[in-house]
């Protein structure tokens, strides 16, 4: 996030100071394979982009049809594409319709906003690639995020290599008031103001195993981070600042403002209650409720055709259709190109990539 913050404040000419640089942000696995498929999407004869990415459950390609590709754009001459589509002799129906579907997208993301670029890419089923390590599908929130703020892949490939050195030089050139910090970081300092983001459920305190902990032990790694949330406050001399995310719980904010939790969910329970005059129930709505209370017994909410999501990474969808299976359920949505995919409703809500704009 903080690479996040450094792109804002330099956009608004806010001189800062970072206390500690996330320049790994940029060498990380996914960062590398987005800006690699962006690179190819607007270069097709960029054969080491394509290197970086051609395993990566993008495309259906040997080892030995890699090594073909590689040598027919360096002997021949010709795209990336051409080569990859001079392989379908020896490819069955499957592996042809997956590298033509490639091919297609890049197409289409050469043409496309940054946004909508990285959007085509996920379509491509690099999401299940990831899915092996959802923990990175934070890195790739952050680069939609900094996607936003361009117009045009080539100029989203130029913010990057910035930000990379604005992360190497540590600040802005000019006196400033405003220090960036980590929380380990700023041990021992204090601040007139501080402004801790992030503080909600999921994120801090995470859902993932603690990775400040050095025990195994799930509850040592709680209080871990209930000591650094005591750390982080604590900074504050005068003034301190806490942000969540609206409709995302923060039970660490709950704690500090009892009344205020007390009072919010109570409002929620009364909003909730049934209205007493309400007609008689038919025997079909109470086995329709049962078969919702099931459905949801877990704590998932329930997916339903029409429902209206913003997803962290592709944007507004609607459900488009729902499928119950053994032990989960398959939704399908049509996102703002009218390109339907499926998706696992039970890990989308568990890895919080989606958020429930209407029901």
């Amino acid at each position: 996030m903080l690479v996040v913050l450094v792109d804002l404040l330099r956009r608004n000419q806010i001189p800062y100071k970072h206390r500690k640089s996330e320049m790994n942000f940029f060498q990380t696995r996914t960062v590398r394979e987005v800006v690699a498929y962006l690179t190819l999407a607007i270069n097709v004869n960029d054969v080491a982009a394509f290197m970086q990415i051609w395993s990566k459950d993008l495309l259906d390609l040997t080892k030995q049809q890699k090594d073909s590709i590689d040598q027919l754009c360096k002997s021949e001459g010709i795209s990336v594409l051409d080569a990859i589509m001079r392989q379908g002799d020896d490819q069955n129906p499957s592996q042809k319709s997956k590298n033509q579907r490639f091919c297609e997208g890049i197409k289409r993301a050469a043409t496309a906003t940054p946004t909508q670029a990285i959007s085509i890419m996920m379509g491509a089923d690099y999401e299940k690639h990831l899915m092996e390590n959802p923990s990175v599908l934070g890195k790739l929130e952050i680069l939609c995020i900094l996607a936003e703020q361009e117009t045009d892949i080539k100029g989203f490939l130029t913010r990057l290599k910035e930000l990379e050195r604005y992360m190497l030089s540590g600040s802005s050139p000019n006196e400033y008031k405003v220090v960036l910090s980590t929380i380990h970081s700023s041990k021992g300092l204090e601040y007139d103001s501080v402004y801790m983001v992030d503080v909600y459920d999921g994120r801090f305190p995470s859902s993932r195993p603690n990775v400040f902990s050095r025990s195994k032990d799930n509850a040592d790694g709680a209080m871990e981070e209930r000591r650094l949330f005591y750390v982080g406050i604590t900074r504050a001399k005068n003034y301190l600042h806490l942000f969540g995310i609206r409709n995302k719980p923060s039970s660490f904010i709950d704690e500090l403002f009892p009344e205020e939790t007390a009072h919010r969910r109570e409002e929620e329970a009364q909003r909730l209650r049934p209205n007493r005059d309400v007609p008689p129930v038919s025997p079909r709505s109470v086995q329709e409720t049962a078969v919702r209370a099931y459905r949801t017994r877990e704590g998932y909410p329930e997916a339903t055709v029409g429902m209206k999501l913003r997803h962290c990474v592709y944007g507004e969808m609607t459900v488009v259709g729902v499928e119950d299976r053994p032990g989960k359920t398959i939704i399908k949505v049509k996102d703002s190109d009218d390109q339907v995919s499926q998706k696992t409703w039970e890990v989308l809500l568990d890895n919080k990539m989606i958020t429930i704009l209407k029901k």
